[in-house]
């Protein structure tokens, strides 16, 4: 007996246990040896036709019994077994079509299906055998050949042949294919080998003790591998294979009286099947009903959390043992197994680990530096084992993706892939948290199902939670949540999720199931579920608003969407609300209906009606704000109009030529598609004559006070110049560049804002801009560009649609932001800003101004390793951080393991363009704060970074004080100059919205090379897709390159040390060595 090849151990047991029951259905019985000769049978009929060696045999029947006989028939014939199943959709018939089988087994019910694919197809099955089981005359065998589309009916000349097959059949052949889609959806082919399989079985026969008196309970179909483990365990056992009717399978009560009555001692099957049974039955509070002859269920194929373990022992008591196995197809069948204790410890949504590795097998979880996990540490999961799959049937590209290198090893040594995420815990068991693919991007921000489904799990009446993403047409990436329970209301999901939860990863919708569709298989149909959302959002019912905050919101969500359908019922996030359009329709909703909302609020009430209940009340309580329009200036272009504070600063610092061309900002942009030069320039006047701004100049009145005068008309050639330039002569082009963001304005003399083209080839461009501090801010620039490229659009198209009127100009916003301070309506927040500095009386230590200081400049650019900033993002979603917050933070530890200084000073601009009157409006809206790091050495990195956050929130809520009275308080309360006490500044850019594609035009920014710098040293931090880079600007008359350099190094060391221990004390960071900065004052 070949103990590789497991149905040569079946014929063996044959041997000793012929009258035993093998197999039992509900109107069938077969002894061990009725069963081995039908079997035989049919695989000396297999080999009569003359098929080529390994060939591949497709097994396609509704009822179960044929499939058993028809799976042992062909292993005994040394050929490959192929399992369908009668539900399996076009995509399945598609992928065995491309196996090519030679042989279908089946009954007549299916030859029509099998003709109409093998026309629909590239390929046809050349024999088809039908079979029929007659208790009396045993098995009928009928075959039919192909001819001419058409199956005939041939004869078969094998005799009366009963005996064991004498084919050569050895460990290492090909023994059966199987089905599975991984993360695709595609099915893929997994070609098994009879060794691999036999190990298997052995193993679990003496784990499980499994002996001829047992019955195993058979509900798995046949069309997946586990199916293998309930046949052959039982079958080289002696014991019974005991099979259920569909109807009694599909009915948990009928089912679970099945088991009772047919004294079922071992059952395999998937968590969601478990779940359904646990309860069945029970007809009061407290009743326990035991299942008395079932030993083991052993479960595998999904997570397995600790409340289903308790709800069943609630239910069932601790009589029956139960498994938690783990494993791949192409790992064969399972890997790993854990007999789960009598005591369960953790939280109820808490995962149970799946144990160790069965024998002959190691499971591997590698980090990402290719080493083995510590313990608790999140890796990948790679298996090793000699008795792997062979990989994916004629699919070399698709197997060596999977099937690689141990990266723990220089030998030559395959492992497997599972494309699962694990970690070893204390017991150095092994913990599955979830795949690789349950990583998903929404928004731009990774988020992870698996975590989700846990917290939803935490709700103690929740028996059953997926979450996946939806997209379909226009539609923005969703995730959508499905779950189950007796008394939970979906309101109680959002509400729940809402206290443990990042916006971020909140469910756009939720769902509530009695039932979720399952596949053949037990598990949770996905493909069905993510059908269901489609047809919930076809079949939604529309109904109309009726009061008249739902009217604006329906009008709001038309225009912020960009959709023509809305109900009062639609949810906002559903339908495309991602967090850009979020922001965007709490703007509109300040603007429209007068009442301040978070971006919060709008998640927790995302449909109109709900979002228009909740408006209603916040505007009864009087607890949203009102946001009162900025009122127009009436016209006095003689005289002149009020500067701003930051213009007024800026005007003062920019007396000399050197510092007004520090104030100036350079942008180069690239444009790749044909341009017309004469439309761009069109486009261009409509932008200059759209904004005040930009035909803004500034002299002195006759009281000697700054006016910003408005010009009516500027022609656009004062501030555009066009050159053709050979794309070759980069030296060229770099210097005209430089020359150009050096443009020395006369503020007296509009504009002070200039764009230059340069034509480099017929279809590129740099589109290089330059304007001065003093009339705009970085994203005035944006919108501008922006403004441009959509005029030009129009006119290439010979389109007369104009931008959306300016509420305001900037003149208006000076004056009113000077009426608040001259009626004293500041008042919390100078008492803000008093509090918020006044620790920080001495001067920075972080650089010394010499008495050379000029604004000559330079930078340094360093780009995030990939890793970290995926690292960062997670960390902000684990905790809700910020960017921002957390780059904050960072900078303060880095200065104060410099310098010692316990509070550390962050300069900041803030975007002012949070009023809705703001919006789209270029102009100075911006204004440089002064953000305090408080240090101590005592706590922690997330303490830091939360204390950060805080004091940015507070920092923002009072950013319209003027920071040059900031400046003037802090000096009239403690005789010293605020700004020789800020250590570093910081301004976060986010590219997002940089590049702009339209059709046959491509324009994106360029990185700005600078030769100045306005402040001793700023950090330019950039977000851009997945990356993360910072610029460090700085003055060469305070740092040199080699201490930029340093700094540059240390802040991502910081970065790291945050991002990966943020429980530890800052006193523990290690950033940065003293002596290595000579400079420096300590």
């Amino acid at each position: 007996m070949n103990k590789k090849v497991i149905h040569k151990v079946f014929e063996n047991t044959v041997a000793k246990y012929p009258t035993n029951i093998a197999v039992k259905t509900e109107n069938k019985t077969l002894s061990y040896l009725k069963l081995n000769e039908i079997a035989n049978r049919l695989a000396h009929t297999i080999n009569s036709l003359n098929i080529e060696d390994k060939g591949i045999i497709s097994v396609l029947f509704e009822e179960r019994l044929y499939q058993l006989v028809s799976l042992l028939g062909v292993f005994k014939s040394g050929k490959v077994y192929l399992p369908l199943d009668s539900k399996y959709q076009e995509k399945h018939w598609k992928e065995m079509y491309k196996l090519a089988p030679k042989v279908m087994l089946t009954s007549n019910l299916n030859h029509d299906k099998i003709k109409y694919f093998n026309k629909q197809l590239d390929y046809q099955i050349p024999f088809v055998i039908d079979l029929y089981l007659d208790e009396i005359n045993g098995l009928k065998i009928t075959l039919f050949k192909l001819i001419k589309e058409e199956y005939i009916k041939e004869d078969i000349h094998i005799g009366e042949k009963y005996s064991n097959p004498d084919f050569n059949i050895d460990g290492d052949d090909s023994s059966y294919i199987f089905f599975t889609s991984g993360s695709t959806g595609t099915p893929k082919a997994v070609l098994g080998k009879h060794k691999s399989l036999s190990h298997f079985i052995h193993w679990e026969s003496r784990e499980l003790e499994v002996n001829k008196n047992d019955k195993l309970g058979q509900i798995i179909s046949y069309s997946f591998d586990a199916s293998l483990k309930d046949v052959f365990i039982s079958l080289i056992n002696g014991a019974t294979l005991c099979i259920p009717s569909e109807d009694i399978k599909q009915d948990t009560l009928k089912l679970t009286e099945w088991i009772l009555k047919e004294k079922i001692t071992l059952m395999h099957m998937v968590p969601t099947m478990f779940r359904l049974l646990t309860g069945i039955g029970i007809e009061k509070e407290g009743e326990i009903k035991e299942f008395p002859n079932l030993k083991y269920i052993l479960l595998a194929g999904e997570k397995l959390y600790n409340k289903d373990i308790l709800n069943w022992r609630k239910f069932h008591g601790k009589k029956t043992g139960i498994y938690n196995f783990y494993g791949t197809t192409e790992s064969t069948i399972l890997s790993t197994y854990h007999k789960i204790e009598n005591q369960i410890e953790g939280k109820l949504s808490d995962v149970l680990c799946v144990g160790k590795p069965i024998s002959n097998t190691r499971v591997l979880i590698v980090n990402s530096k290719n080493e083995i996990c510590r313990v608790n540490e999140k890796g990948s999961v790679y298996i090793r084992t000699p008795f792997l799959s062979k990989g994916y049937y004629n699919n070399e590209k698709q197997t060596l993706e999977k099937f690689i290198q141990n990266p723990l090893s220089k030998e030559k040594e395959i492992v497997y892939d599972t494309g699962d995420y694990g970690m070893y815990n204390e017991e150095r068991d092994i913990v599955i948290l979830g795949r690789k693919d349950g990583m998903v991007k929404l928004n731009g921000v990774r988020i992870d199902m698996n975590s989700i489904e846990k917290v939803i799990l935490e709700i103690k009446d929740v028996s059953m939670v997926k979450c996946m993403v939806y997209k379909e047409g226009s539609i923005d990436a969703s995730l959508v949540c499905f779950y189950k329970s007796d008394y939970t209301k979906e309101e109680e999901i959002k509400n729940h999720c809402s206290k443990f939860l990042s916006l971020y990863e909140m469910p756009s919708m939720v769902f509530k199931l009695n039932e979720f569709p399952m596949t053949a298989n037990g598990k949770v149909d996905g493909v069905g579920l993510y059908e269901s959302i489609s047809e919930k959002i076809t079949s939604r019912e529309m109904i109309e608003p009726k009061t008249k905050i739902e009217k604006t919101l329906v009008k709001l969500w038309k225009e912020v969407l960009a959709i023509e359908n809305v109900g009062i019922n639609d949810n906002f996030l559903f339908l495309g609300g991602n967090s850009i359009k979020q922001i965007l329709l709490r703007t509109r909703i300040k603007k429209e209906l007068g009442v301040a909302i978070s971006i919060e609020e709008i998640f927790l009430n995302p449909t109109i009606h709900e979002l228009g209940q909740f408006l209603q009340n916040k505007i009864k309580k009087d607890e949203g704000k009102v946001v009162k329009s900025i009122p127009k200036l009436e016209e006095n272009r003689e005289e002149g109009y009020i500067v701003s504070n930051e213009q007024m600063r800026i005007w003062v610092t920019s007396q000399s030529e050197k510092e007004s061309i520090a104030h100036n900002m350079p942008h180069t942009y690239n444009i790749e598609g044909e341009l017309n030069i004469e439309l761009f320039k069109k486009a261009l006047q409509q932008v200059v004559n759209r904004h005040e701004v930009l035909r803004t100049s500034f002299e002195l009145n006759k009281e000697g006070d700054v006016v910003q005068k408005i010009n009516e008309n500027i022609n656009v050639n004062l501030m555009f110049s066009y050159n053709r330039i050979d794309n070759s002569n980069t030296s060229f082009i770099d210097k005209s560049i430089a020359d150009f963001s050096e443009t020395l304005f006369n503020f007296e003399q509009a504009p002070l804002f200039k764009i230059m083209l340069l034509q480099l080839e017929e279809t590129k461009f740099k589109l290089c801009t330059v304007m001065h501090h003093i009339i705009g801010d970085y994203t005035s620039d944006q919108i501008l560009i922006k403004e441009i490229v959509s005029l030009y659009t129009n006119y290439k198209d010979n389109k007369n649609i104009d931008l959306t009127p300016l509420k305001i100009q900037y003149k208006d916003y000076a004056s009113w932001i000077k009426k608040h301070i001259q009626l004293n309506e500041f008042i919390k927040e100078k008492e803000f800003w008093s509090s918020s500095l006044k620790n920080i009386k001495r001067q920075s230590k972080w650089y010394n101004i010499s008495e050379e200081q000029n604004f000559k400049g330079a930078y340094v650019i360093r780009q995030l390793p990939e890793k970290l900033v995926v690292d960062i993002k997670e960390l902000c979603l684990k905790y809700n951080y910020n960017l921002m917050g957390i780059i904050s933070a960072a900078l303060g530890v880095l200065v104060y393991k410099t310098t010692s200084q316990k509070n550390v000073v962050i300069g900041v601009p803030v975007n002012l363009r949070n009023h809705p009157d703001l919006l789209n409006q270029v102009g100075l809206y911006l204004n440089l704060l002064p953000l305090n790091v408080a240090i101590k050495e005592e706590n922690s990195v997330k303490d830091l970074v939360k204390d950060t956050l805080q004091q940015q929130i507070k920092m923002i809520d009072n950013s319209f004080y003027p920071f040059d009275l900031i400046v003037d308080d802090f000096e009239e309360q403690y005789k010293e100059n605020l700004i020789d006490r800020i250590d570093v500044y910081v301004n976060y850019i986010n590219h997002e919205d940089s590049n702009i594609n339209i059709e046959n035009l491509t324009v994106y920014p360029e990185i700005r090379k600078t030769k100045k710098s306005k402040f001793p040293i700023c950090f330019y931090i950039s977000n851009y897709g997945e990356s993360i880079s910072f610029r460090i600007e700085y003055q060469v008359s305070i740092f040199s390159e080699t201490e930029i350099e340093k700094i540059a190094n240390r802040f991502i060391k910081c970065l790291e040390g945050f991002t990966y221990s943020p429980d530890k004390k800052i006193g523990k960071i290690d950033v940065i060595d003293k002596e290595t900065i000579p400079s420096f004052s300590f």
